[in-house]
């Protein structure tokens, strides 16, 4: 069932009874801690069977967001209500989506039973509704008068964000931070911003100080496609809020700058649009001066528009001698105040059009910070998706304008501008932390630190705080096997293929990477085996993922595994467990994975991917485990 597509109260109603029942069946049936020397008759997956394209079709998707008059979103539109054009021409609408915030997931039962120590479930406590909202809190172009008032502000929006919500918190400091992941729970993310708990938090370094890179419209468009590569395999809407004290980008070429930095920008923005994310720039500064010195001062509480010059115009001192100096001090005076006013009204146009190409909006100029942001998610949370196959079907890299247009007049319509026409592509980080794919995928040596069977939808939900998945329901329990233990050389040789090691031994020929500790874990699965497509063989074609994660986001350790009968590091059962909700027996599926892990990681991340439908279930589990009783 797609986001957002409209689901009767009955519907739902049935759906919420079936995960009920479903979810009594995981936790009545325990998670044995015994491994089974019965190896279970499962037939591994042939080649044959694996799905084959014939051919690539590029599909364009395209996001729009329709207000009235009063700014307020429109639903209830048609496809036919619609029409796209690209560079003028024509395009066949392929597919055609509504997504509204009233409709919600699946979530927990307020009745269900209590889940035994290290035990998780793969659904939400409560429900989720909405597209993904990112934060990017970005200190490096925020002043630090304005820094603590901005601050003070999300902690406030936070407490009053949409319930169900979920949220991402990415910090622009030295790097390019993610400071929590997606969460709709308002108490972790107001954690992670007070700078207080045990849990991720900003650093108090990075808060009220001068940050590396302020003005750098280059380091910015690579914050850019950061955020773009970690974002594009998440499915749906992406609604990124760049709370700032200004915008770095270069959209229009300017005297003195390399005039590849405005097509890069572009581009940068592109990358976003591709990823179905939205750029929302938030102006953290309010209403602003400009003062006699010429600067950009915050002017909160004013409420009024920016000073005019004249009213702070020069006086020209009288004293014998002086006028002529006077008059030049005045001059360069009023000169700084043209080029601050300057540099105020192309920052406030550069926020208005990376949103406008992006599908987003700006917000400047307002001293209600929690208003404006409050304003962008309720802009980006209701919005129809489209899909279109170009006429022009040619990889060549050209920039292609997308117009969309509405049958009914009236209506503002917000959507993404453009696209280049460039084949698949794959993002770089270029030595950030680990919290990109590309990263985890390909460390320095050029070797997979893990691979996936047959597609990317199963590694496009192992990132380091990726949302919930639940498409597969499944029941996972994660126990720590001995006390910690020094890795022998072998082990050190397996982890060393993963980016954070490697990058320890760039450049350092014949090296040997320092012995590290190591905790044992083994992680069982159980999951409904009717959640599966019925297999003409007995294969049963699941895939295990499990990734640990220290606090920056880097892959500490990593095993992605196939089910199959041979395939030892995955022990599988298939057996019959009782439904107490109909008193019949159905099949469990269970699954034993091990993994090593070094004490420096500080989440656990397990997947069961569907092979056969390419549905997936994810949780990310935090580490230390919490203490277990003593069996008696």
């Amino acid at each position: 069932m797609a986001a957002g597509a409209t689901v009767s109260r009955e519907a739902r109603q049935s759906l919420r009874a079936y995960l009920r029942a479903l979810l009594i069946l995981l936790i009545s049936s325990s998670l044995s801690a015994q491994t089974t020397s019965n190896k279970p008759q499962l037939k591994q997956r042939s080649a044959s069977d694996a799905p084959i394209f014939k051919k690539s079709v590029r599909r364009v998707l395209v996001d729009v967001v329709v207000q009235d008059a009063n700014g307020k979103s429109v639903s209830g539109l048609k496809a036919k209500d619609f029409s796209v054009l690209e560079d003028g021409q024509p395009q066949r609408i392929l597919s055609f989506d509504f997504h509204g915030f009233e409709n919600s997931s699946i979530s927990l039962p307020s009745n269900a039973p209590a889940l035994p120590p290290n035990t998780f479930v793969n659904i939400p406590a409560t429900p989720e509704r909405g597209a993904l909202y990112v934060i990017l809190y970005d200190l490096v172009n925020t002043g630090i008068d304005d820094q603590m008032a901005a601050r003070q502000q999300l902690l406030r929006f936070i407490d009053r964000k949409p319930e169900g919500t979920r949220f991402a918190i990415f910090v622009n400091a030295d790097r390019l931070f993610l400071l929590q992941g997606f969460t709709n729970d308002p108490r972790v993310l107001r954690a992670a911003i007070n700078s207080q708990g045990p849990g991720p938090h900003l650093p108090r370094a990075f808060l009220y100080g001068a940050n590396y890179g302020l003005g750098n419209s280059v380091r910015m468009v690579g914050i850019l496609n950061l955020l773009a590569g970690y974002l594009e395999g998440l499915p749906g809407r992406k609604n990124v809020m760049w709370v700032s004290g200004g915008f770095p980008l270069e959209l229009s070429p300017t005297e003195g700058e390399d005039p590849a930095l405005v097509a890069r920008t572009r581009e940068g923005l592109a990358a976003l649009a591709r990823s179905q994310v939205a750029l929302y720039p938030v102006d953290v500064r309010g209403v602003v001066v400009v003062n006699e010195d010429a600067t950009l001062a915050p002017n909160r509480g004013a409420g009024g528009p920016v000073d005019d010059v004249s009213s702070n115009g020069p006086v020209i001192g009288g004293k014998s001698g002086g006028a002529v100096a006077a008059q030049k001090a005045a001059n360069e005076r009023l000169a700084r105040i043209l080029q601050a006013r300057t540099s105020l009204n192309s920052s406030y146009a550069i926020a208005d059009e990376s949103g406008f190409l992006t599908g987003g909006r700006s917000f400047v100029g307002n001293n209600d910070l929690v208003t404006e942001l409050s304003d962008a998610a309720e802009h980006g949370a209701m919005y129809y998706t489209l899909s279109y196959s170009p006429s022009k079907a040619v990889d060549d890299g050209s920039k292609r304008g997308i117009t969309v247009k509405l049958a009914r007049p009236g209506y503002r319509l917000f959507y993404r501008q453009f696209y280049y026409a460039y084949p698949s592509v794959t993002h770089t980080s270029e030595g950030q932390a680990v919290i990109l794919p590309s990263e985890m995928e390909m460390p320095e040596n050029g070797e997979p630190a893990f691979t996936s069977s047959l597609s990317t939808t199963l590694l496009d939900n192992m990132w380091h705080g990726a949302p919930l998945a639940h498409q597969l329901i499944f029941k996972v329990r994660v126990h720590a096997i001995g006390a910690p233990y020094t890795a022998t050389p072998e082990q050190m040789k397996t982890l060393a293929k993963q980016p954070i090691y490697a990058k320890q031994l760039k450049g350092k020929k014949d090296k040997l990477l320092e012995p590290v500790q190591l905790q044992k874990y083994e992680i069982y699965y159980a999951l409904a085996a009717h959640q599966l497509q019925p297999a003409k063989d007995s294969h049963v074609p699941l895939e295990f993922a499990a990734v640990a994660f220290d606090q920056d986001g880097w892959a500490r350790n990593a095993n992605f595994q196939r089910a199959s009968d041979d395939n030892e590091a995955v022990a599988l059962q298939l057996e019959r467990a009782t439904d107490p909700s109909t008193s019949r027996d159905s099949k469990v599926i269970r699954a034993r994975q091990e993994l090593d892990v070094p004490l420096e990681a500080t989440s656990l991340r397990v997947a069961v991917w569907d092979t056969s439908t390419d549905h997936v279930g994810a949780v990310e589990i935090p580490l230390p485990l919490a203490p277990e009783p003593n069996p008696r």
